[in-house]
């Protein structure tokens, strides 16, 4: 998908707040600028409504097709983008994640606006993108790998 696919793509909004589209587009072409694969309405089953994200080790974060919120959708990429840049290992790069299972599941569950680290991050790419959410922040659920 290009950049201008992307965009475009990005243009509908559920709620029809204004400038909610433009801040989703510009967070989602943000994420393929850096690599990521974004997936909405994944048709998987999904532990529940309350996971947000399923954020892939290999780049890719898809989203649950039960969330609507284009505010909470456009916040919750930023927060995939600053994490998939803090949690890659050094010989991967950017849009990989370092998780024991190979994964991790972000909530809806918004937490309070950090002082550093990925959702500071987030925030400021959310708040550059058009969005003033106060917080970017979301938590993270880290499957433990399988003992086999």
């Amino acid at each position: 998908m290009s950049h201008s696919t992307t965009i475009a793509s990005a243009e509908r909004t559920h709620d029809g707040e204004p400038g909610l589209a433009t801040a989703l587009a510009r967070l989602r072409a943000t994420a393929e600028a850096a690599g990521i694969v974004i997936f909405d309405d994944l048709r998987e089953p999904w532990p529940d409504d309350n996971v947000a994200v399923y954020v892939s080790g290999r780049g890719f974060a898809a989203f649950n097709p039960a969330l609507n919120d284009d505010g909470q959708r456009a916040d919750l990429i930023a927060f995939v983008i600053a994490l998939m840049y803090s949690m890659a290992p050094r010989y991967r790069g950017p849009g990989h994640v370092d998780a024991p299972a190979g994964y991790l599941l972000i909530t809806c569950e918004r937490l309070p606006d950090p002082t550093a680290g990925p959702g500071r991050l987030a925030r400021i790419m959310a708040e550059q993108c058009g969005r003033d959410a106060g917080s970017a922040t979301f938590r993270i659920i880290c499957p433990a790998a399988d003992a086999a």
